[in-house]
């Protein structure tokens, strides 16, 4: 990121949903209930935002705004270049913010995760070997192959698979325990789901 956080109290969350936005503001110092959440900004917030940042407060307060129109955008402009201390902005959904919101904010870009809980699922239901194989072996690094490995002890728990999800977690406790080979683990993992396929 370069810049230390604390300097900023705009952000843009690029591939970021409302879940994420939070926890980021709940890292700050934000306590939960402290945080806005608008899923449409309208300039009548926009006056209503003023207002309430106006006013002195011993806590951290954050807005987290969805979507907002280009008159909202340039009304807002000032505040979040001026926000008192301890106030935050956050834009969560980022495809039509104007530059000049950019240039006065920090962009936090979350990780593009893969959608387990759609696309694989649904590879897993369908027994589709080919999406499944792909899926697997779609990512290289450790955290990636632990998350997908959690996710298929779950998804055959959740089945009634109980032998399935036992398999999967030996192959995750190992591979969380020991450095062995990415791709030795997933060949394994695919194989011991093969009978289900």
């Amino acid at each position: 990121m370069g810049e230390p956080l604390g300097k900023f109290s705009t952000f843009i969350f690029e591939n970021g949903d409302v879940e994420k936005a939070v926890r980021f503001f709940i890292e700050l110092g934000v306590k939960k209930e402290n945080i806005r959440i608008f899923e449409q900004l309208k300039i009548d917030d926009v006056r209503n935002l003023r207002e309430e940042t106006g006013i002195q407060r011993d806590y951290k307060l954050a807005f987290l705004i969805g979507d907002l129109s280009f008159e909202a955008q340039n009304a807002l402009l000032k505040l979040t270049e001026e926000a008192p201390e301890g106030v935050y902005f956050g834009f969560y959904r980022c495809e039509n913010l104007l530059d000049t919101v950019y240039s006065r904010a920090q962009v936090v870009r979350f990780k593009k995760g893969f959608e387990i809980d759609g696309a694989f699922k649904e590879a897993l239901l369908k027994k589709d070997r080919e999406a499944i194989f792909k899926f697997l072996f779609s990512s290289r690094n450790k955290p990636d192959i632990l998350n997908k490995l959690k996710f298929l002890i779950n998804f055959y728990a959740e089945k009634g698979v109980p032998e399935k999800a036992e398999a999967v977690m030996s192959f995750y406790k190992d591979f969380k325990e020991f450095n062995l080979n990415e791709t030795l683990i997933l060949i394994n993992v695919f194989a011991c789901l093969e009978d289900e396929l």
